[in-house]
């Protein structure tokens, strides 16, 4: 016998948006003190109160932030909406539960992979919006041919891998031309972003699945995202059939029937497999070393099957790619580049002491000022 169940997400209406601005008004709060009133996610706060992004939050988080507001869910949302009963299974996985799944996971793993630099007071921190490097298309050189005797240090230094820089991208143009316009030899399907330690690269590629999801009429597709740690000997497949697939449906064991509706997925060509930190599998034994020479060799044997039938970007470090980028000769690789600078410098520190919610004159600037002041002596 089945039982009555809500539907998975709601949203505010129109007059339950009204009321929650009303409460927020008359408590004095900004959203970081409804969530953390609440209990909730600082995402899941900001879709209850843009409906019109049309994300739906879970009827769990409706409940507590109603409830320090003061309110019903029911007021939030509409009464016959909160109480409705959903018109197909539960297990039947749409195309909007995918949607919705897939934001809930990565919000799961934005907060555990995110910078606690970009969690700090609301009135000094900026989004991932606000973040970004330009990136540039490159090609490894060959090294020079060389004649004649030369010092072990001159030697080494000679044969170190270089890179041509063929294109230079803004952040807006990458995902333009790159990712949505499949621009390039893989037409955007197979990425790899290499950087130094802290260029950013995790929080680039965090940036690009938010974008995936930000508008459903663009249908640019659904993101999954792994991070290869976590891998711990198991296959990419193993880890989707498994650990990802249970922890997106809130499920014990997964059935055979929500297997076969992954697979489906990935063959709708829509899925866009995120692959986050390409070197951190160096010590994961079940799959390099044992039978893998590298983390790349270990990344290109998976690509097979179904799972290669989705679009991958990945990150790697700039030592771990140059070690054996052969391994992954069909991704084009784009390497993070530093802020230019004066200007992009300059603007990165005024915006991060900028000042949230008070006008223009009262913005809190000087420590800003004083620390531009002293870079730019």
């Amino acid at each position: 016998m089945s039982q009555t169940r809500r539907p998975k997400g709601f949203l505010a209406s129109k007059d339950g948006l009204e009321q929650l601005k009303a409460r927020k008004r008359e408590k004095g709060y900004k959203y970081e003190d409804i969530r953390k009133k609440a209990n909730v996610t600082l995402d899941q706060v900001k879709r209850l109160f843009n409906p019109h992004w049309g994300y739906k939050i879970g009827s769990e988080a409706i409940e507590l932030i109603a409830g320090i507001l003061d309110l019903k869910p029911e007021e939030i949302v509409g009464s016959d909406v909160w109480n409705s009963v959903p018109n197909a299974p539960e297990q039947q996985a749409t195309q909007a539960d995918w949607h919705e799944i897939c934001l809930a996971m990565l919000e799961k793993q934005k907060r555990l992979t995110t910078n606690q630099l970009m969690s700090a007071d609301e009135d000094m921190k900026f989004e991932l919006d606000e973040i970004h490097v330009p990136l540039a298309l490159v090609q490894r050189t060959k090294p020079n041919r060389i004649s004649g005797d030369v010092s072990p240090e001159e030697g080494s230094r000679l044969y170190e891998p270089t890179y041509e820089e063929k294109q230079r991208f803004k952040y807006e143009d990458f995902l333009a031309q790159v990712l949505d316009a499949g621009v390039g030899q893989s037409k955007g399907r197979r990425i790899a972003l290499i950087g130094e330690p802290g260029a950013g690269k995790t929080t680039l590629l965090q940036a690009i699945a938010f974008w995936l999801l930000e508008d459903k009429n663009k249908n640019l597709g659904l993101p999954i995202w792994i991070s290869l740690a976590d891998l711990q000997g198991r296959t990419i497949k193993e880890y989707l059939l498994q650990t990802w697939l249970e922890n997106a449906l809130e499920v014990a064991r997964v059935t055979p029937e929500q297997e076969n509706a992954l697979l489906e997925l990935f063959k709708s060509d829509r899925v866009w497999l995120l692959l986050d930190g390409v070197d951190e599998m160096a010590g994961d034994s079940g799959l390099v070393g044992a039978t893998h020479a590298s983390p790349l060799e270990a990344i290109a044997s998976q690509l097979e099957g179904w799972v290669a039938k989705a679009r991958v970007v990945l990150t790697c470090r700039l030592n771990v790619w140059e070690a054996n980028l052969n391994a992954l000769e069909n991704f084009e690789t784009y390497r993070l580049l530093d802020f230019d600078y004066p200007d992009q410098v300059k603007e990165f520190i005024r915006r991060w002491f900028r000042s949230r919610d008070v006008p223009a004159e009262r913005l809190h600037l000087d420590k800003g000022e004083q620390l531009w002041a002293e870079l730019d002596k």
